[in-house]
Order: C-alpha cells, then sequence, then structure tokens
C-alpha cells in the first residue's frame, strides 16, 4: 500500500502510504479524506456564497443532503460504465470506492441533475445555485485531485520534462519519467477559482458563472486529457476528452448569446421598470382568515376585486395573479410561506421577472399605529416586523415602498403579542378598518399612477 513517487529532474523522492489510519481493522485511505476535505470546504464556501446570494442556507443544505450521494454514485457508475473490464468478473468491487475508480463528470452530470430537479420542485432559480456550484466544485476538484495522487494514479503519458513523475509500487514501476497530470489539473483548478471569483463581478445573467466554469474546467481537461494514460474510452475516443469539448463549446455560445441578447434588449428590460409587484403579507390557511397579522392579505384582496386582478395562479410558493392598474402591469402576491419567510416568494417574484426594489410595495400589519390609520414609506427598517425583516434579507435592501396598516396595540403591556396579532379584529374595528383597506387600495394606486411621496401626502395619518 506504498507508493514510491519521485521527480528525479527536480530531486523529490517521496513514500506515500495509500492507507492514512484503520478503524477496527478497516483501513481509511487518504484518496476518501481527501475527496472528503475538497467536498467539505465546497460546502462552506457554497454556504457562504448562499447567505451572500440570499438563497435560502436550509434549501441549500438540503440539495447538498441528496446531490452528495447521487454524484458519488453517477461518478462511481460512470467510471465502471467506461471500465467494465475490470469489473465483470468481481460485482462487490464495483461497490468499493476507497481507493479510487471515480470520475468527475460522472459527478458533475448527477449532481446537475439533483439540483436542476430540487430548483422545479421548490421553485428555486436553478441557475442561481448553478453558479454556487461553479466555484464549489472547482474547489473540490483541485484538492481531489491529490488523493489521485496518493494513490499513484491518473498520470500522464512519457516526458522528458524536469517535473517528469516516477511511481514505484511493491517494486514494480507503475510509471516512469512520466505527465504528473493530477498537478496540471490541480493546478488549472486552482487557477480557475480565483478567475471565476473575478467572473462573479461582472457577470451578466444568472447562470453565467456555471457557463463559464464548464468552459474553464473543459478547456483545460481537453488538453490534459490528452496526455493522460489511464483516459477512459469509446472506441478510439477519449470519452472524457470529446465530453470537455462539448462543454467548453457549449458554455461559450451560452455566455455569448445571453450576452448578445442582453445587449439587443437593454439594460431597462432586463429590469423591467414597466411591472410593479404588489405584495400583501399574512399568513396561509382557514385559521388565520381575519386576524390582525393577515391584514395584508385582505388590503391585495380588496385591490384585486377592484381592479377585477383574479388571483388564481400559484408560483415559488405563493398565490398571485396579474393584471392591470391604470396603464401599469402588476403582479399582486400573496406569499405562502408563513409570515416569517414571506421574503422567500418577493425574492423569487422579483428575480424571475427582473422587477427592481423600488417597484416592489408590500401591505401590512403595524402594531405601533392605532387601529385604521395607515403609513406610507419608502424604505427604512423591519420595526420588529418578521415578515419585513425577512423580506429585506432576502432582497438585500430596505430601499421599497411599504403601505402599514394600524392595528392597534394590545391594551395591557404584559399581553402577548404572539396572541395578539393572531387575534381577531373586533366588530367595531372590523367597520374601521373597511374603510382604511379601501383608503390602502387607493394609495397603491395614487403610487403607481404618480409616486410614494404624493401618496404619503394625501393618505398618511
Amino acid at each position: 500500500m506504498v507508493n514510491q513517487i519521485s521527480f528525479p529532474g527536480l530531486g523529490i523522492s517521496l513514500s506515500v502510504n495509500r492507507v492514512a489510519f484503520e478503524v477496527f481493522g478497516i483501513a481509511v485511505y487518504w484518496y476518501g479524506l481527501l475527496i472528503g476535505l475538497g467536498l467539505t470546504l465546497a460546502v462552506a464556501y457554497g454556504f457562504r456564497e448562499s447567505k451572500r446570494t440570499k438563497l435560502d442556507t436550509d434549501d441549500f443544505l438540503n440539495m447538498i443532503l441528496i446531490a452528495v450521494p447521487v454524484a458519488i454514485l453517477c461518478a462511481r457508475a460512470y467510471y465502471v460504465i467506461f471500465s467494465w473490464e475490470m469489473y465483470r468478473g468481481d460485482w462487490l468491487s464495483v461497490f468499493d470506492i476507497r481507493g479510487g475508480g471515480i470520475a468527475i463528470y460522472g459527478g458533475i452530470i448527477g449532481a446537475g441533475i439533483t439540483v436542476l430537479a430540487y430548483c422545479r420542485v421548490k421553485k428555486i432559480s436553478a441557475p442561481r445555485v448553478l453558479d454556487i456550484l461553479a466555484v464549489g466544485l472547482l474547489i473540490g476538484q483541485c484538492i481531489g485531485r491529490w488523493g489521485n495522487f496518493v494513490n499513484g494514479e491518473a498520470f500522464g503519458s512519457a516526458c522528458d520534462l524536469p517535473w517528469a513523475m516516477t511511481i514505484r509500487q511493491d517494486g514494480r514501476i507503475l510509471a516512469d519519467g512520466v505527465h504528473p497530470t493530477f498537478f496540471y489539473e490541480s493546478l488549472w483548478n486552482g487557477i480557475g477559482i480565483g478567475v471565476l471569483l473575478l467572473y462573479r463581478e461582472i457577470k451578466d445573467f444568472d447562470g453565467e458563472l456555471f457557463c463559464a466554469y464548464l468552459s474553464w474546467y473543459g478547456l483545460g481537461r481537453v488538453w490534459i486529457e490528452g496526455l493522460r494514460a489511464d483516459s477512459l474510452y469509446i472506441g478510439d475516443v477519449r470519452v472524457s476528452q470529446l465530453l470537455a469539448g462539448v462543454t467548453v463549446i457549449a458554455g461559450m455560445v451560452i455566455i455569448i448569446a445571453m450576452r448578445l441578447r442582453g445587449a439587443k434588449t437593454g439594460t431597462e428590460e432586463r429590469t423591467n421598470r414597466d411591472m410593479y409587484l404588489i405584495v400583501g403579507l399574512g399568513n396561509p390557511g382557514r385559521e388565520y382568515v381575519g386576524t390582525r397579522h393577515n391584514i395584508g392579505f385582505e388590503a391585495v384582496d380588496a385591490i384585486c376585486s377592484k381592479f377585477d386582478i383574479p388571483m388564481k395562479k400559484e408560483k415559488f410558493r405563493a398565490v398571485y395573479g396579474e393584471g392591470r392598474i391604470g396603464t401599469e402591469k402588476v403582479l399582486v402576491i400573496k406569499p405562502q410561506t408563513y409570515m416569517n419567510l414571506s421574503g422567500e416568494a418577493v425574492r423569487e417574484f422579483r428575480d424571475w421577472y427582473k422587477i427592481e426594489e423600488d417597484h416592489i410595495i408590500v401591505l401590512y400589519d403595524d402594531l405601533s399605529l392605532p387601529v385604521g390609520k395607515l403609513r406610507i414609506r419608502e424604505k427604512g427598517s423591519a420595526g420588529g416586523h418578521n415578515g419585513i425583516k425577512n423580506i429585506i434579507y432576502q432582497l438585500g435592501t430596505d430601499v421599497f415602498p411599504r403601505i402599514k396598516i394600524g392595528i392597534g396595540a394590545p391594551e395591557h403591556p404584559d399581553y402577548d403579542t404572539k396572541d395578539y396579532v393572531l387575534g381577531k379584529f373586533s366588530e367595531e374595528e372590523v367597520k374601521i378598518l373597511v374603510q382604511t383597506v379601501i383608503r390602502a387600495t387607493s394609495a397603491v394606486e395614487e403610487i403607481l399612477l404618480h409616486d410614494p411621496k404624493s401618496a404619503m401626502n394625501l393618505y398618511n395619518g
């Protein structure tokens, strides 16, 4: 289990034990540990990046828990399929991956399919998730290739370069003066991490970073695979080299096509200044109908009734309708995520329809205002409201118009706030709020036809 790996031209000679340690007599290989380290660092990066891009971290972790085992199975299946002669007579060896025998392209395919399926079911932006995956993949691949070094594999053909590598195992010469292609790929991936992190700052559309990854990694793999002595083949064709070439072309074509499309349509269309998103906050379910916390739902119901906007569609964990108020095109939504996660639906609608934050109008309850009072603001903090807090977190800004609808505060200071907001209005309060909701509807119309300041002057107080 000990490999003698040397670089004679550099005066370097190493004895590398493939086994790191044993647990109850079971060998634990450096290969698996290095793959695990690469995966851990990739997940850590993804977790941090999901926070930066306002992707729900729970969704990210759920995806990882599903995608990792699927990726490992697919990576192994890819390798076994194209190396079937090695396993034909020994089925059990198919399931032993501790010593190597996984192919990265199989893992990428498995992880990609899992992410796309998860995003479709959960109605999450798949291109945005793939952009996070791009750098994570390079991190994992950069470190994981050193597992090939420990195993004495993934080396290239003979060469006379100063860094040519020689590998001896149990007295046998496995490779004599060959390209250390594992190192070439690790180095290429390491440089790629820096390139993609820089590219991230100038990307033009969601998914572009993943396309850049496909092209960058594919470009390096095309020439490195051509040097390898252990390639997987279909006939005389190196499978991974062919696939790498396809991904280079596909990634570049998509980037060029989307950039040209963006240049043609212009920034104004991509950021959609012709549409407003009107959001009413509340909790879904019959038990919450008529409660103080659901006055935002009641307000958008009144808006839809007045302007004949059918509220029958479902998307991004929200009920929504499309229509017009005056000449302005609007989307009216009621998030179904419960109050504290309202921002998730708002962000998905913003991202999908490319709506700018100052065209997002949120209606919600406010404990600090007397029953029936309105307060319109162009921006500001959450003021203790968890729904608004989550919207600010998900959008990454507090600059969006909002209409606060007063529900009053509990008469007794020690009365539980949660019980109060989930309680129902009195008959007298309902009479007041009928008129308040009508005024809130008019305030939304005023914002759309003029601006928030005009609505503030007319309806605040």
